[in-house]
């Protein structure tokens, strides 16, 4: 955050000043374009994504977040599951009308506040 405080003042400090206004502002510009994509870029690593069960399986006895196809194809669901060891869902085994289309690994759980 500190480096968009610094490229704004330059921004600032170029329209107070008319020597080099274009070239200074459009340095500043350009330098603050990339690096706000370079954060839009850091923050798009980082944020899970689906993965299909036909590009790879979670670990076993690992929960995860499940997206559920009814086999009807009439709706979703979302659960909280985890594989097996016979490489079955521990939960949509149990229920024949729903397959498990795509998960993706839980957030870690919240840190515990003292108090």
């Amino acid at each position: 955050m500190d480096d968009y405080k610094a490229l704004v003042n330059v921004l600032r400090n170029c329209v107070e000043s008319a020597n080099g206004l274009n070239i200074q502002a459009a340095d500043a510009i350009d330098a603050l374009i990339a690096a706000l994509t370079a954060s839009n870029e850091v923050i798009a690593k980082s944020k899970p994504k689906w993965i299909s069960v036909n590009e790879r399986m979670p670990e076993k006895y690992v929960n995860v977040l499940c997206h559920l196809r009814s086999l009807d194809r009439q709706s979703e669901y979302y659960s909280i599951d985890h594989l097996m060891e016979d490489g079955q869902w521990w939960k949509a085994a149990n229920s024949w009308k729903h397959e498990v289309t795509h998960w993706m690994p839980l957030p870690e759980p919240p840190k515990e506040v003292e108090r």
